[in-house]
């Protein structure tokens, strides 16, 4: 018998070809090393990922003889087989498998038995190291073929000192892997293991090219990115450079499966070589980003062979598959070969039998739970219909663990906005991202719009449609209500809509009920309150879900509003706890964290507040907007506070500075314009916490003030921060205004039980009366602060007045059941008063007459010297007398310096 010629490739390695363009892959080389002790090395990859290349490489740095064997179709015949692996040993031992060699020239050629034991017995004889290189092992499909391999195998470990067999291959070979692998007695590259790294493909596309390309990192990332290190694309691309070098960064970002070079070799190798309907399948599928037996099934109707074996063939013979889990469930095509074969289906596929495939792949991975995969798929086919089913059915389903807001930008980004506009369930969706963006005017303007839809469409929608959108409408509403500070639209006509939610947990509308609940502890009504959360949390079908996280939250800001410290703390560690490693919101968490940090700043535990309050920071899009905000607002004012201990000057700290631009940039990122006026107003904050009265009197903005905040917690009441920034000021006119903004404070919070809010402006107003030198009056305020702050031993809001309280504390007597807590406080004030404090007021150093106070508040006010004359009755000499007299007390020389420190001593 006639056996073909072997194709002989070098006797010797260090005579191994290798071409100057090639990337020495030394990591593999390393590897490959590593293993050979192992005797049997296996190299299974895709079509063009190196394997040749490498082994090349790997076989041209060892001093031992290589006989390389490029297998074909024709050698499924055995005799053909054998013939040409024994042909191939002869260029590197001439006197190898004589026998063998006899015998497959007689006449009558021997059984395969003895063919292949005689070959066995002679490479058993071959006393030299030696390498076998079996190339495109994949043509080999015969049964005697694969008894060859096995016997190779045998061989190679029965002479550990001198056979290695080197498989390369696209398929994986039928032999006992699995047992190999655990005695140990294999090496193993696959197509992972052959990608590029990014220096290596840096270095492919710039060698031979230099440096004229002018490309960037980032150019290279992202054709990393594009090829994934597949060698053949990255081989293709750097031809096509070498075509297009006029302007290589525009190629990069156009660089696909679809290029021309890449579809050629992709049709050749891979693609053409497959049948007709197996084609069909690789197409259908690519135009999914993700996919597995039971989906593909459910796309194609009576298929000649079940998609689990099509998924095992791909995965056997490396035709760019990649599996996204251990347990080989889910799989991707590569990059480059899934736009190949995207191309191909707009190619070879009608449009509506494209639309099917993704129609039925939405179904199935809606009755899977992937709606984020869903929704893709639908958008893809713009099946806006089934796109809004899956919204409306199954939005409360998909938030369960993850962020309302990211899941409803992720969501809604798939859908045009003429879609939105025609659906209400849709624009209630989007209101809600709206809200949760702190967009309240556009929230609302868009729950009007739903509304008006959903009565024009009226009963086209079925009822229970109609029904639940409503409810949504009704919810969302209500939590625009409160924010807004209308708490009384949100305890009158909502009373039904509550006892629907507490009754039916599955609505899922609990942040409706968090809202509720602050009503109702705003409006003092805590025991109604209480009970709703009772019965909300005992009906949850799931003591971690959602919804008791939800609740668990509204029991938190029931605990804010009280001034409740403890249950504050108590109610933050419960809410941490409810995390699991299940569980990847972090909008309720955050809430803990901020309750946590909340507690601690007011008790001025700085470090124990910073730790909670920079737990949140990570989790930028995952996050409640306002809370974290609120975050590093307080982040930003410890900062501050902390800077000052440490400086005299005006100046802002950078740390506080960083978190105020954060918080900024944040509220700007989301659009929101609420928030963005609030990050504004809390620059006040800062300037009034370095003592810097000049950059707060330019942030005072009179005209832009919210009437009624009472239902608001700390760091955005409006007032407060502006009461700061008036606080600071020398003048009396700013005291006035501040203690008139105190009186309409506290006259909204006359039927709101927001001990919180009324704490501040009760300590605000005592430190303003006592500015002004209305002592009596800033006692009685000073003793109904120490009443709301002692049961909780609240010292942050006392500490911030400054010096103006630290009088008061100090030099007038307090009640005796406060008289430990104002130790407290003392004490806390004991290293110094903060320089914005604006001094105490009268001392027994500095007094002035009754007459002199008068004329100093009249000519504070501006008033010429003969109108103070005329005001009090006096002569003009008189008022000059009165002048001198205080000059000389208070140690000036003119009248704006007696006015700025009579006025921080709280003369006038």
């Amino acid at each position: 018998m006639l056996a073909k010629a072997p194709i002989k490739l070098h006797d010797t390695t260090d005579k191994l070809w290798t071409h100057p363009q090639w990337v020495r892959r030394c990591a593999l080389i390393k590897q490959l090393n590593a293993g050979m002790h192992k005797k049997f090395t296996l190299i299974s990859a895709t079509a063009g990922a190196g394997k040749s290349t490498v082994t090349r490489q790997w076989l041209a740095d060892r001093r031992a003889q290589v006989a390389w064997v490029r297998l074909d179709a024709s050698d499924n015949q055995l005799q053909h087989l054998v013939w040409h692996i024994a042909d191939c040993i002869r260029t590197i031992v001439p006197s190898a498998c004589p026998i063998t060699h006899t015998n497959l020239n007689a006449s009558k050629p021997p059984s395969k038995e003895s063919l292949i034991g005689t070959l066995k017995n002679e490479l058993s004889q071959i006393n030299a190291e030696w390498v076998l290189v079996l190339d495109d092992y994949e043509a080999i499909e015969s049964d005697d073929g694969h008894e060859v391999l096995r016997m190779l195998i045998e061989v190679a470990y029965a002479q550990p000192q001198l056979l290695n067999l080197v498989v390369l291959t696209r398929s994986t070979p039928p032999v006992p892997i699995g047992n190999l692998r655990v005695r140990d007695q294999i090496s193993e590259l696959n197509a992972v293991d052959l990608q590029f790294t990014l220096p290596e493909t840096e270095q492919l596309i710039t060698k031979n090219l230099g440096h004229t390309l002018n490309l960037t990192p980032s150019d290279f990332e992202l054709l990393h990115t594009r090829t994934e290190g597949w060698v053949a694309g990255l081989r293709l691309c750097q031809v096509s450079l070498m075509a297009q070098h006029s302007n290589p960064k525009q190629f990069l970002q156009l660089f696909s499966g679809n290029h021309r070079l890449i579809r050629d070799y992709l049709f050749e190798q891979v693609f053409g070589q497959q049948s007709p309907e197996l084609q069909r399948w690789l197409m259908a599928t690519a135009l999914l980003n993700g996919f597995c037996v039971e989906l593909c099934d459910a796309m194609f109707e009576n298929p000649n062979r079940s998609s689990h074996i099509t998924i095992t063939y791909l995965e056997q013979n490396n035709l760019f598959l990649i599996p996204l889990d251990d347990e080989n469930r889910w799989y991707r095509y590569h990059n480059l070969a899934r736009d190949f074969l995207r191309h191909r289906a707009n190619q070879l596929l009608n449009k509506d039998e494209v639309k099917s495939f993704q129609i039925k792949a939405g179904i199935w991975l809606t009755q899977a739970g992937l709606y984020d995969e869903a929704i893709a798929v639908f958008a893809a086919a713009q099946a806006y219909t089934h796109l809004t089913e899956l919204v409306e059915q199954h939005f409360f389903d998909a938030v369960q663990n993850q962020s309302l807001r990211v899941v409803l930008k992720r969501w809604l980004s798939h859908i045009p906005d003429a879609v939105i506009e025609k659906q209400p369930a849709l624009l209630v969706r989007k209101a809600e991202y709206a809200y949760y963006c702190s967009n309240i005017e556009t929230a609302a303007t868009l729950l009007v719009q739903a509304q008006t839809l959903l009565d024009r469409l009226g009963d086209t929608l079925p009822t229970q449609r109609r029904k639940s959108i409503r409810l949504d409408i009704v919810g969302l509403k209500l939590i625009l209500d409160f924010i807004s500070g209308n708490y009384n639209a949100v305890l009158h006509g909502n009373e039904a809509f509550i006892a629907a939610i507490v009754a039916d947990p599955k609505l899922l509308r609990y942040e409706s009920l968090l809202y509720y609940v602050n009503a109702k502890t705003i409006a003092g009504e805590f025991d109604e309150a209480n009970a709703l959360l009772s019965k909300g949390i005992a009906q949850a079908d799931q003591p971690n879900s959602k919804a008791v996280r939800f609740l668990y939250c509204a029991k938190g800001a029931m605990h804010l509003y009280q001034g409740n410290l403890d249950g504050m703390q108590g109610i933050g560690k419960a809410i941490m706890a409810m995390q699991t490693p299940e569980i990847t919101e972090h909008t309720t968490w955050g809430w803990g964290v901020g309750l946590l940090g909340w507690a601690h700043y007011e008790r001025n535990q700085f470090a124990e507040a910073e730790n909670y309050f920079a737990q949140i920071e990570p989790y930028y899009y995952d996050a409640n907007v306002t809370l974290y905000i609120n975050c590093l607002f307080m982040r930003a004012l410890m900062a501050q506070f902390q800077h000052q201990t440490q400086t005299t000057n005006q100046s802002f700290s950078p740390i506080a500075l960083k978190h105020w631009q954060h918080a900024r940039t944040y509220a700007t990122e989301w659009g929101s314009k609420m928030l963005q006026k609030y990050c504004d107003l809390f620059e006040l904050r800062l300037a009034w916490a370095s003592g810097n009265a000049s950059r707060a009197q330019q942030l005072l903005n009179p005209n832009d003030r919210v009437r009624n905040e009472s239902t608001s917690s700390f760091f955005f009441v409006t007032k407060l921060n502006e009461l700061y920034g008036l606080f600071i000021q020398p003048d009396i006119d700013s005291l006035q205004t501040a203690l008139a903004l105190c009186d309409i404070g506290l006259q909204e919070l006359h039927k709101a039980a927001n001990t919180l809010q009324k704490l501040y402006y009760h300590v605000f107003r005592a430190g303003i009366l006592c500015r002004l030198g209305r002592v009596d009056e800033a006692i009685a305020e000073r003793n109904l602060a120490l009443a709301l702050g002692a049961a909780q031993n609240f010292i942050r809001a006392f500490l911030d007045i400054g010096s103006p309280m630290q009088h008061l504390l100090q030099n007038y007597a307090v009640p005796s059941q406060y008289s430990t807590y104002v130790s407290t406080l003392l004490n806390a004030f004991a290293p110094a008063a903060p320089p914005q404090a604006n001094a105490p007021m009268a001392t027994a150093a500095i007094s002035l007459s009754d007459r002199e106070q008068e004329v100093l508040r009249l000519w504070a006010k501006r008033n010429t010297r003969k109108e103070i004359a005329a005001s009090l009755f006096i002569s003009d000499n008189t008022v000059k007398t009165h002048m001198r007299n205080i000059y000389t007390k208070l140690g000036v020389n003119n009248s704006s310096a007696a006015v700025a420190k009579a006025t921080r001593l709280g003369l006038i």
